[in-house]
């Protein structure tokens, strides 16, 4: 019965120290900046010599994150001033002008034609830009598909 008190403790600590968890890696205040379109953090963190191309531990590109629905058209415009690489493209294969289209943010996506985002690059699985373009509402969705057809 002596051995009880050590078997015990083997127990307990054996499996507690197998159980070592990798944490997520903490994103730097820029990803927060730039989804929260704080675009005068943006501009300093740039201005500072920041790479305009920083890609999250979760695989997204500074400017992937801009094109999407929390960030926003004036860091959008930062990034591509610094020279953002708008084919850069998301864990997933899709790239900014694709997720633009996907959010029919029409602003963008015009903003992103016209800096020279491919038109004809493919995301995940083949999809074509048109194929991204959202759904709803209606109105936005032609106005993206006409944007895109005009670009063309």
């Amino acid at each position: 019965m002596r051995w009880l008190p050590g078997l015990l403790i083997v127990l307990i600590i054996v499996p507690v120290a197998g159980c070592s968890q990798t944490r997520p890696q903490k994103e730097p205040p820029i990803v927060t900046a730039v989804i929260q379109n704080d675009v005068t953090v943006v501009r300093q963190y740039l201005a500072e010599g920041g790479d305009p191309d920083y890609v999250t531990s979760e695989g997204d590109p500074l400017i992937y994150l801009a094109t999407g629905a929390r960030g926003g058209l004036a860091v959008t415009e930062a990034l591509i001033v610094a020279g953002a690489n708008l084919s850069a493209v998301n864990a997933d294969g899709r790239p900014p002008l694709h997720n633009a289209a996907g959010w029919c943010n029409v602003a963008i996506v015009d903003m992103l034609i016209r800096a020279g985002a491919s038109l004809t690059q493919t995301g995940k699985g083949g999809e074509s830009l048109e194929d991204s373009v959202c759904a709803r509402p209606p109105d936005r969705r032609q106005e993206v598909l006409d944007m895109i057809a005009k670009a063309r």
